[in-house]
């Protein structure tokens, strides 16, 4: 196909306009890439009073010498927490931004408004939009996100509140379960179940698993409880509550992990408690709520009247268990009965057991052949009405005081020589030794008769050392905290020589919490990066070995967006470990 040379300009001229135009959007585009920019978000609409928020002023494509200033809020303090630098390249471009993080605590209830946030970005003033922030009573707060805009994203943790019966009688034993769900945290405390007119049992781990809610999977943990309603009437179980540790999304390529504690609470749920019926209550009747068993047995069981008879009473069942004990047996009135000795055994939960009872009697005369059953009363919820649970007689033996043993014959006593009843006075001294040196005049009975104080006194110096080392909680946290450090090392290598990276540095991080934790004496588990700040910089402690610190956390932290390691990498980390480690234990 051939153009002629008129329509030749014309072709020129429409792709001129065509690449002027393609450079002028592509310049446009890139323009906007750089345009400087601020905003300002809260990772919390909503709080209670007596928590913290987490405001976030980011600054794109230009830096600002000092953090950007912030006006007053009234009602609150603002804290400068840290910063954070991230870089992006999409399209050729690099847009970069730096977080700077401040911590918003309120005085009051209420709405708090944070002001617009100007700075100067070079010449040009740049604001942020002004952000409320709600304050409602303790423990009213919902976990959420921290923009209007994300009412409909799934929430991070929550937990929720179960029972095993929501009608029961009073004292009856209930079981709770608490499930902790969540997409990303690190547990740091049981959960605490409360609930007035409830008496409530230890909480344990009862497993883990995964569990898809409203189309999201969860990582859930269950714990369970128990609880036994002392007063009747309609009460709330609940609500649940417990500090989690959620892990937000990495600030840009080269950012760090965000960390937030919060405070989940489950619902309440309704109880409803009956009283135990009045008619045809036992009067010996000690409280016990359940099913129950009992046996019972005796040693010894020939005895003269009055001999002590030893009783080991097993009480066994499901219920509360603790209020298993034995009421007035009238079956043992014609016994001497002392007070008895129990020992309660149950499982984890307190829910089944037994308990074991050790009580002497002693019968009074030799009438009786058997200790009675005895008749232990309880409360049956299931079909409302009062058992009684009944051991079997126990057959003895009662013999008259000042009887023969059993077996003896009476003539046999009599036989043998008559004792001479008065002896003959000698006439006579007879020969008189000569007396012995006494043996208390003597080195040797000295030197022996210390030989038994020696040994008391070496033992009481034991253990009294032994006890004043037990009472120096530093100096034995100290020494565990060395013993872990020195294996943990040698744990490493064999990590780094094996390639497991995410196990090498958890390792690492989990090391550098304990060895700050003794030498700061403060609970580990808590320990995070911010520590360096907040508790080593004010020590003096040079900014070189602080440098190391932020970077073995740092390391720790991004390791599971940057898992892929070489050996000879992970092996490289370990003198670094080391180091601190060894300047750490040199702290005051």
């Amino acid at each position: 196909m051939t153009c002629s040379a008129a329509a030749r300009p014309r072709m020129l001229r429409g792709l001129f306009l065509f690449m002027a135009a393609l450079s002028l959007v592509l310049g446009a585009n890139r323009a906007s890439a750089q345009i400087p920019g601020i905003q300002a978000a809260l990772d919390r609409n909503t709080i209670s009073i007596g928590e913290q928020a987490v405001l976030s002023v980011t600054c794109n494509n230009f830096t600002l010498p000092t953090p950007p200033p912030i006006p007053p809020v009234p009602n609150s303090q603002v804290q400068i927490a840290g910063s954070s630098r991230s870089m992006t390249i999409s399209g050729g471009q690099v847009n970069q931004q730096t977080t700077y993080s401040y911590v918003v605590t309120p005085q009051n209830i209420g709405n708090i408004v944070i002001p617009a946030i100007t700075v100067d970005a070079g010449g040009r003033k740049l604001s942020t939009q002004p952000l409320t922030l709600q304050v409602v009573p303790a423990g009213q707060s919902q976990l959420g996100g921290g923009n209007p805009g994300a009412a409909n994203q799934p929430k991070p943790a929550f937990l929720r509140l179960t029972t095993s019966r929501t009608n029961v009688f009073l004292g009856e034993i209930m079981q709770a379960e608490i499930r902790l769900y969540y997409l990303d945290g690190r547990l740091h405390q049981l959960p605490q179940l409360g609930g007035e007119g409830f008496t409530m049992g230890k909480v344990i781990q009862n497993g883990q698993g995964v569990e898809t809610v409203d189309g999201i999977n969860y990582t859930v943990f269950s714990f369970v409880c128990t609880a036994i309603p002392n007063k009747a009437g309609d009460l709330a179980l609940g609500p649940a509550t417990m500090e989690f540790g959620l892990y937000g999304r990495p600030a840009g390529v080269f950012g760090t992990v965000a960390f937030q504690r919060v405070t989940l609470r489950s619902d309440s749920t309704p109880v409803t408690v009956r009283p135990q019926p009045t008619a045809g209550r036992p009067a010996e009747y000690n409280g016990a709520v359940g099913t129950f068993a009992i046996n019972a047995t005796a040693s010894p069981t020939n005895v003269l009247a009055g001999d002590p008879i030893t009783l080991r009473i097993e009480i066994s069942g499901r219920g509360n268990v603790d209020m298993a004990r034995l009421g007035e047996q009238k079956g043992l009135r014609d016994f001497q009965t002392y007070p008895p000795n129990s020992v309660v055994e149950t499982d984890p939960l307190g829910q089944q057991g037994r308990v074991r009872t050790e009580w002497v009697v002693a019968p009074q005369n030799a009438a009786i052949t058997e200790i009675p059953p005895l008749v232990f009363n309880y409360f049956d919820p299931v079909s409302g009405t009062y058992q009684s649970a009944m051991s079997r007689p126990i057959p003895i033996t009662v013999r008259p005081t000042g009887s023969t043993q059993i077996g003896s014959d009476p003539k046999k006593l009599d036989t043998g020589p008559k004792p001479i009843e008065i002896a003959h006075i000698r006439p006579t001294l007879g020969v008189i030794s000569t007396p012995s040196v006494p043996w208390v005049t003597q080195p040797w009975f000295w030197m022996l008769q210390s030989v038994a104080p020696l040994i008391w006194l070496t033992a009481f110096t034991i253990r009294k050392r032994r006890e004043a080392s037990l009472r120096n909680v530093d100096a034995r946290r100290k020494k565990d905290v060395s013993r872990k450090v020195r294996d943990g090392l040698t744990e490493m290598a064999a990590l780094a020589q094996a390639d497991n990276v995410e196990g090498f540095f958890a390792l690492g991080f989990r090391l550098l919490q304990e060895q700050l934790g003794e030498r700061l004496k403060i609970t580990a588990s808590g320990i995070t990066e911010s520590v360096v700040e907040e508790r080593l910089r004010s020590r003096g402690l040079p900014e070189e070995f602080l440098a190391r610190c932020h970077e073995l956390f740092g390391s720790c932290n991004n390791v599971r967006y940057a898992p892929h390691q070489t050996t000879e990498q992970l092996q490289s980390w370990i003198p670094k470990f080391e180091a601190v480690f060894f300047e750490l234990q040199k702290l005051k």
